[in-house]
């Protein structure tokens, strides 16, 4: 089930974000798709449930959250460099004399 959930996220995160309203419906369709994912999973709400309730268990929770946090810093990282680069070219162009 994690693993799908990743592979949702990820998929979004191959999307060049180009504007504001792009970015909040990126992120929407990649929740939606990882609830959909989640409740497909047979046994979905047990193992989710049993991830928060088993101390044991604790590991593998906080080890996915800390990949799928990695994945998105990166990626918004990036989307940030790309965008302010080009912000930075196109006020050299526009206002280029």
């Amino acid at each position: 089930m994690m693993q799908e959930q990743s592979e949702v996220i990820q998929a979004e995160t191959g999307l060049q974000i180009k504007t504001e309203a792009h970015l909040q419906t990126t992120c929407l369709r990649s929740l939606r798709q990882s609830l959909k994912a989640t409740r497909e999973f047979r046994g979905g709400y047990v193992l989710l449930v049993s991830l928060r309730a088993l101390p044991e268990l604790r590991p593998v929770r906080l080890n996915y959250h800390a990949h799928i946090s990695v994945v998105l810093a990166t990626y918004f990282t990036e989307q940030a460099s790309v965008m302010t680069l080009t912000a930075l070219l196109f006020d050299r162009v526009w206002h280029w004399k």
